[in-house]
């Protein structure tokens, strides 16, 4: 049997085709920009880029998640806001109600903007929704990143409450006919329900910022960290280098053109060798 050596036809027919299968392999890459084409490229990268692949997809969907409660946090704050303005509205109206000073007028006139008060601090609490869902009716829980915020009803019958003399007294309770209304009820008593109810949303503003910064805030932080880790991860197993692709390709080029020359110039000198020998 004769022996292939590096000159022999099938040799070089050999290092041809490995040139050749280098160069489409180069091109494929440079096309597609990936480095893993199909499972033979690398079955082990391939299973490490696509746990990858898992990873992102449920970083994206926690990061959804997270961007629906942020969502949810601004709308309550912005409502809560609005709230604790009409408040200090409303603290300033039973200070000035409390004055010794005032006609029977000025009182029924102080009375009818605390009830436009409370009416708007009813309505902002019974139609601040989100995607349907009500805010402000007491049965809203917030969840984070392991922490969890429960935002109560902030209605008027549910802001300043106390217990005074037996009965449970609050906000509405300055309203007109109420015990603590501006025009003949308890005027220390509307200025303390008023100030609990300031500080009772001004508390849980506190609350809800706490929750957005140190729960919703730090794990969005968190999740872009992992997200831009696992991404780079990804991407050395699965993008192709262009430049470096392109260099490999040129010299399989450079491989490929060498043999077919070396290819040529062996079978030129086999067929001089014939000639002599005919």
């Amino acid at each position: 049997m004769e022996a292939v050596t590096s000159s022999s036809p099938a040799s070089f027919a050999r290092h041809l085709a490995a040139s050749a299968r280098k160069m489409h392999d180069s091109m494929e890459r440079l096309a597609t920009g990936r480095q893993l084409n199909r499972a033979a490229d690398s079955p082990a990268d391939l299973i490490t880029a696509e746990s990858l692949g898992a990873t992102l997809a449920a970083i994206e969907a926690e990061a959804r998640a997270l961007q629906r409660v942020e969502r949810v946090s601004a709308s309550v704050d912005g409502a809560l806001g609005e709230i604790s303005n009409l408040l200090v509205e409303a603290e300033g109206l039973a200070i000035a109600s409390a004055s010794d000073f005032l006609s029977v007028e000025e009182q029924q006139a102080n009375q009818m903007e605390m009830d436009s008060i409370i009416a708007s601090v009813n309505y902002i609490a019974g139609t601040t929704t989100f995607n349907g869902q009500s805010l402000l009716d007491g049965g809203l829980s917030l969840s984070a990143a392991g922490q969890s915020l429960s935002i109560p009803g902030m209605a008027a019958g549910a802001l300043g409450q106390a217990l005074i003399d037996g009965e449970l007294q609050s906000l509405a309770s300055v309203g007109s006919g109420g015990a603590f209304n501006l025009v003949n009820g308890n005027l220390e008593g509307a200025q303390q329900a008023v100030s609990a109810a300031a500080d009772q949303v001004n508390a849980l503003r506190g609350r809800l910022g706490a929750f957005q910064r140190y729960g919703v805030g730090a794990r969005q932080a968190s999740l872009d960290d992992a997200f831009m880790a696992t991404t780079a991860a990804r991407s050395q197993l699965m993008d192709t280098d262009s430049a470096a692709e392109s260099a490999r390709m040129r010299l399989a080029e450079l491989e490929y053109r060498a043999g077919l020359s070396a290819f040529r110039a062996g079978d030129r000198a086999r067929r001089r060798l014939l000639s002599l020998l005919a």
